[in-house]
């Protein structure tokens, strides 16, 4: 989590990562977001983004945003010529939390894991999440076990207990049997 973006008292995080700034798109200063898993359609309801330079917040302000082959294609206020996207590229774009609902903030929160603490049901520790598979039916959690060894649970709301986005941990339900499969 970026010490910039969060509440020093609860350590919850007032704003999340929510996409990068893949390559400018055009002469007139827009920019090509890629958003990050989770998000859905909730970017183009967005004014306000954030982004990071030299450990300081920096307001980006959208005028337009717009959906386009699973990107958006957005215009900031204080870009106007394709020559000054250059800062931006590569950036990670940052929105407050308060503007999300809480299935989209677990969802942006598991998709980007910073030593995300993965327990199940019963507390068990299980490692930490490294990332997010996508498959045709439903995402597969990457979990890194103790030993090294990968630990692949499914990722389908069901075997969802808990996000704790404050405590930087998630306790899933594993379905009966994963553990023998995983060799566990």
């Amino acid at each position: 989590m970026n010490k910039a973006f969060s509440d020093r008292e609860n350590n919850t995080p007032d704003k999340i990562a929510v996409a990068r700034v893949i390559k400018a798109h055009g002469l007139r200063g827009e920019v090509i977001l890629a958003p990050y898993r989770g998000l859905d359609e909730s970017l183009k309801d967005v004014s306000t983004l954030w982004r990071v330079i030299d450990g300081d917040e920096c307001r980006v302000d959208i005028t337009s945003i717009r959906p386009h082959k699973g990107r958006y294609i957005a215009k900031f206020r204080e870009i106007d010529r394709v020559e000054d996207t250059g800062t931006l590229v590569g950036s990670e774009l940052f929105v407050d939390v308060s503007i999300l609902d809480k299935k989209t903030l677990e969802w942006l929160f598991l998709s980007r894991p910073r030593d995300v603490r993965v327990f199940d049901g019963n507390d068990k520790y299980l490692g930490i999440l490294k990332g997010i598979l996508e498959t045709g039916a439903h995402p597969v959690f990457v979990i890194l076990k103790e030993d090294g060894k990968e630990l692949l649970i499914p990722g389908a709301e069901q075997f969802i207990v808990k996000v704790d986005v404050a405590g930087n941990r998630v306790i899933l339900s594993p379905p009966e049997g994963i553990y023998e499969i995983n060799d566990f």
